[in-house]
């Protein structure tokens, strides 16, 4: 579209034209080294604020039925399970580069004061093995190209913690970009309309 472009044709002959790009939208479901970064900052909160934000009810459709002091004395019945203890057993350590890619590990370990466990009934030791949360593996790796993960749905079955959910792709903005051509030498012509 070129109306009001034509001034410079009798004297100087160049056009200028303002391009405008459509701004896409990137949709992603990969980590990348700046979300590393990002997850790593301040301790692992973003991590640790959506492991907190497990709920009562997805701990106790994984067998944890509920929480009790580490150490006991006498009968003492479990608490209602909470995110907050359930975030307590999770670690986030610095980010490192392995084999040329951003990594982040999360340390998997059992608290020191309050353990979650796989029953509501009264207890009059300190639970046993048997009856406290286990988990295969003790550490998560983060690296930069894989699968995103949401840690505020965790896959507990019978009081075992596995894996995270995959999360969501997050969609990004693209931007619009407006560039400037001049095309020079220009000549104006008449182009008539066909059928």
């Amino acid at each position: 579209y070129v109306e009001n472009k034509l001034k410079n044709l009798d004297t100087d002959e160049y056009v200028d034209f303002d391009i405008t790009t459509k701004a896409s939208t990137v949709s992603s479901t990969k980590y990348t080294a700046a979300n590393i970064y990002d997850l790593a900052a301040n301790n692992g909160k973003i991590i640790i604020d959506a492991l907190k934000n497990v709920t009562e009810k997805q701990l106790k459709d994984g067998g944890i039925l509920g929480e009790v002091a580490k150490t006991i004395s006498g009968a003492t019945t479990p608490s209602a399970p909470t995110g907050d203890t359930f975030a307590s057993y999770f670690t986030v350590g610095t980010v490192k580069t392995v084999n040329g890619k951003v990594a982040l590990e999360i340390n998997i370990a059992e608290p020191a004061s309050t353990v979650l466990v796989k029953t509501d009934a009264e207890l009059t030791t300190s639970p046993t093995t048997q009856q406290k949360m286990s988990f295969a593996n003790a550490k998560i790796t983060l690296t930069e190209g894989d699968d995103r993960l949401d840690f505020s749905k965790p896959s507990i079955v019978d009081g075992a913690l596995g894996d995270f959910a995959k999360a969501a792709a997050t969609t990004t903005p693209g931007k619009q970009q407006t560039i400037n051509v001049r095309v020079i030498n220009a000549k104006q012509e008449t182009v008539k309309a066909t059928d």
